[in-house]
């Protein structure tokens, strides 16, 4: 028969085990970050979860992104350390996450930019998507139209000279697509191999 400390150790040495711990520690931290209503401190518990990679801090990211009792800020910065410390994981919870309209429109645009450093084309499906809809929020779609700026497809071009031409679009939207038109058109240029004389 196994002794008490024996028992212990072993279940100390159970990742399930130190992932509660640890995802029980960092609701306390943010319990009372919250709590004090400290900028810095805040900013200090946001420092401590990007530090930890484990599954806890994976799964008190996640909750952030998806809890609307959180504020924009802190859930920009949920975006932000999600993006850094799980990249692969990170874009297809984006392209889910972004059609939420639900989430708050900084989130989301923050979440769309990040989107066009992934090379995947169904990540230009989801940003064009957004992008075409008018009822959606101006912030988030004026993100789309510079995200789309990465994509030399001709879907994303024909989007986005509709919104340039379209006179009932916003201006600051219809100017975002402009300069997404140009880069994508400079892009063009730079592929399109010279003639040898």
């Amino acid at each position: 028969m196994r002794k008490p400390k024996v028992l212990r150790k072993l279940a100390e040495r159970n990742p399930l085990t130190r992932q509660r711990r640890n995802l029980a520690s960092l609701e306390a931290l943010d319990k009372r970050t919250k709590a004090m209503r400290d900028a810095q401190l805040r900013a200090r518990f946001f420092e401590v979860l990007q530090a930890m990679r484990g599954r806890a801090a994976k799964q008190f990211l996640l909750r952030m992104l998806k809890d609307p009792r959180y504020t924009s800020m802190d859930r920009k910065r949920a975006v932000a350390i999600y993006a850094s410390n799980y990249p692969r994981k990170a874009l297809p919870l984006y392209r889910e996450l972004l059609l939420i309209a639900d989430l708050p429109a900084g989130v989301r645009a923050q979440m769309a930019l990040e989107l066009a450093k992934g090379r995947y084309d169904y990540n230009a499906t989801v940003l064009r998507r957004v992008l075409a809809n008018p009822r959606d929020s101006l912030t988030v779609r004026i993100a789309c139209a510079k995200a789309l700026a990465s994509w030399p497809s001709l879907r994303s071009r024909r989007l986005l000279s509709q919104i340039v031409r379209n006179p009932n679009e916003n201006p600051r939207l219809r100017k975002a697509a402009a300069q997404s038109l140009a880069e994508l058109n400079e892009m063009k240029l730079k592929i399109i191999p010279r003639k040898r004389r």
